[in-house]
């Protein structure tokens, strides 16, 4: 609990120095869900997690969308997640492939579903001031990461 504490703080300190994105290592276990606090989303800035779901690596995109809704997906799509250059990276308010290109917008997760786009999560929600994801439809997602990815 200590150490994810520290990892928030230090995630609180880095987005106070201006920086858009960056990783937040959060443990799921059956106890406890990966979560963001809310107060570290900027519109249209998205924060990148890694977890450990089922002992398989998993990468995670939160957001805060323009309207003010928040959005969650896996750091992979629907094509490219066996490559393993298939996660994006954020580019502005853009996330990039960096297996194949594509560029999204980050007011596009958990809209614009399939192919290409950013595998969307929608179990997602905000509890105590935390955007916390669900370790149940985590679990079903683990397939997408049996691939280790290089750089997400």
């Amino acid at each position: 609990m200590k150490k994810a504490l520290i990892l928030v703080l230090a995630g609180v300190f880095v987005l106070a120095l201006g920086v858009a994105t960056y990783t937040l290592r959060t443990p799921a276990t059956a106890e406890a869900a990966p979560s963001v606090p809310v107060a570290a989303l900027q519109p249209l800035k998205p924060f990148f997690l890694e977890t450990n779901v089922k002992g398989t690596k998993m990468g995670l995109i939160a957001a805060k969308a323009s309207d003010g809704t928040y959005r969650t997906t896996l750091n992979t799509c629907e094509v490219c997640y066996p490559s393993p250059r298939g996660y994006y990276k954020a580019d502005g308010e853009w996330l990039v492939c960096q297996n194949c290109g594509s560029r999204f917008r980050v007011d596009d997760m958990q809209v614009l579903r399939g192919g290409c786009n950013p595998v969307p999560l929608t179990g997602s929600k905000v509890v105590d001031g935390q955007l916390t994801f669900s370790i149940t439809e985590l679990k079903g997602k683990t397939k997408y990461f049996a691939v280790p990815k290089s750089g997400s």
